[in-house]
């Protein structure tokens, strides 16, 4: 088998990583090489993916494949400035807001004739296919690792400790204050100085009180605004009261996420939100004699029930000033094809949002089980991550004004009003 060639890029910015990609474009022996950027990925879902590329390179032996792997955080930048001015990388796969902004630059292929050509359409969910099409359908990316947000319990903690894993925000409020009085953090969340956050403060009520029908209206700028009273009364759950009852840790803006993640798993706090289908797997290696749930955030007074938002973590692009292009849409269809979907669950802990999913049949535990057949089967009945269908500088007010409002140095209706400004400059 021949080996993947793989470079760790953890530092050295813009410059050594443009050096680095440009003097490795050529095999120099009759096959082509395509330059792939990814993401840093615990070690071993690195070497699942590892080896995935290396099955890739034997069904294509024209093909090789040079990986470098960054930060995801320094890849957004990197592409931008990579993407502006030369053919490499080939392929990158990077957040999908990275991506639409790389597209509506003209950085990135429009994939629609890819699409027709491989059967795309057939591969992919419906719900998918979505986060990274526009509604002319233009195509800017393919996506293989959907995932929910929700709520990680323990119900072993739980249970000891004579409490119940609360569906309703009146029974949240009322968990959060037995579970201080128990010496329980009831919600450990980290932002590390980042209002990341917030997009699931934000939307995790919201698609509650409006439901999922609703609240994609109102995220693609269809009906609503951020003034409205039940959006008000929605927030008003995790600003004021979810606050007062001692929900979350109040140094939770600038805690770092390692430190709330280990929070949960030592046993110190009963539960986390927002938490992701994503870290099912690392949650249950770290942790595997807890009893853990995933739920959805719970209901809010009002509003239309409880449900998981959907999002897409990232995305592959193809460069519009590629040399090889063709091999690159090869080389995405191959994560779109065969036994592929089923192995990035089982080997990566990834959910793809691909009908080539069976959740039946998956040899995996049934806590992620259950997310895939939620995401699979049932993600129309999902609402959307407001901060994927947004641009990076309302998300970045939306994240900054949260990190204010949730400090006291803001009201909610003032960040309401900030936020329906930005809204419709947005548009």
């Amino acid at each position: 088998m021949r080996r993947t060639t793989r470079f760790r890029v953890l530092i050295g910015g813009v410059v050594g990583a443009l050096a680095l990609s440009g003097c490795s474009a050529g095999a120099g022996d009759g096959r082509e090489t395509l330059v792939f950027w990814d993401q840093i990925r615990n070690e071993d879902q690195q070497a699942a993916l590892d080896g995935l590329i290396a099955e890739f390179e034997e069904g294509h032996p024209d093909i090789d494949v040079q990986v470098e792997i960054y930060q995801a955080q320094e890849l957004d930048s990197l592409a931008k400035n990579a993407l502006r001015s030369q053919s490499v990388p080939d392929v990158v796969y990077a957040e999908v807001g990275t991506v639409r902004e790389l597209f509506s630059a003209g950085l990135v292929e429009d994939l629609a004739e890819y699409e027709d050509a491989y059967g795309w359409q057939e591969k992919g969910t419906e719900a998918g296919l979505e986060w990274t099409t526009f509604s002319d359908g233009e195509l800017y990316g393919i996506g293989i690792e959907a995932e929910l947000s929700g709520v990680f319990y323990n119900r072993t903690l739980i249970e000891e400790n004579g409490l119940t894993i609360p569906t309703t925000t009146d029974e949240m409020l009322a968990y959060c204050r037995q579970a201080r009085e128990k010496g329980f953090v009831p919600y450990a969340t980290g932002a590390g100085g980042s209002g990341w956050i917030y997009y699931f403060y934000l939307g995790l009520p919201i698609v509650n009180m409006l439901g999922p029908e609703a609240e994609r209206a109102f995220v693609a700028h269809e009906s609503g605004e951020w003034t409205d009273p039940e959006i008000r009364d929605a927030l008003a759950t995790i600003f004021e009261d979810a606050k007062d009852a001692g929900c979350f840790i109040p140094e939770m803006n600038t805690l770092d996420g390692t430190a709330a993640y280990d929070l949960l798993v030592s046993g110190k706090a009963l539960a986390s939100t927002p938490k992701f289908t994503g870290d099912i797997v690392q949650l249950l290696k770290d942790a595997p004699d807890e009893d853990w749930v995933f739920d959805p955030f719970p209901a809010v007074e009002g509003g239309e029930g409880r449900f998981y938002q959907q999002g897409m973590g990232s995305a592959f692009a193809i460069n519009s000033k590629s040399e090889h292009k063709d091999a690159a849409a090869e080389f995405v269809d191959f994560w779109l094809s065969d036994d592929i979907p089923q192995r990035l669950v089982e080997e990566v802990g990834w959910i793809p949002p691909l009908t080539g999913v069976d959740p039946e049949s998956l040899e995996v535990p049934d806590l992620l089980k259950q997310a895939v057949r939620q995401l699979v089967e049932d993600g129309d009945q999902t609402g959307v991550s407001i901060d994927l269908v947004s641009s990076s500088a309302f998300n970045d007010q939306l994240g900054r004004m949260g990190q204010e409002t949730f400090d006291g140095q803001r009201t909610l209706d003032s960040y309401l009003e900030e936020l329906q400004k930005a809204w419709e400059e947005d548009q």
